[in-house]
């Protein structure tokens, strides 16, 4: 298993002005953004994911550190192996359709050794569509 990146989640009250708190401050800008349809949405920046949930939350909460990883399903065998209890069976997948980038994004929540709530996700680039085939390539005469 190798990790290829991190993230920490933070929960914010507003959103827009978070993002443009990161953009303007920090000159951060967005991975990916998520807009769920029931009114959560969430974006990635470098080492942070910031959430602003529809359901009420403690802003500036910290939900979560993440561990990007090559191999979810290595992952969460070697994980397994030495004891960690995952909060499901098997690794979610956002839906690619809802996330601007349409990267497919797989990932799975478990309790870390440090009693905090982790998260192992992997990132696979959108699929292109096949090429097409034109009539002098396809044989027909």
């Amino acid at each position: 298993m190798d990790i290829l990146g991190s993230h920490v989640r933070v929960e914010v009250s507003d959103l827009e002005e978070a993002k443009e708190r990161l953009s303007k401050v920090l000159g951060m800008a967005p991975l990916r953004q998520l807009r769920k349809p029931d009114g959560t949405c969430v974006i990635w920046y470098p080492g942070l994911e910031i959430a602003q949930s529809a359901q009420t939350v403690q802003p500036s909460l910290i939900s979560h550190l993440a561990w990007e990883v090559d191999d979810i399903q290595g992952a969460m065998q070697l994980l397994k192996a030495n004891g960690v209890i995952f909060e499901t069976d098997e690794a979610r997948q956002i839906d690619p359709s809802l996330l601007d980038t349409k990267e497919l994004v797989q990932f799975v929540f478990f309790q870390s050794p440090l009693g905090f709530r982790g998260e192992l996700y992997q990132i696979t680039p959108p699929q292109s569509a096949p090429p097409k085939i034109s009539d002098s390539e396809g044989g027909k005469d």
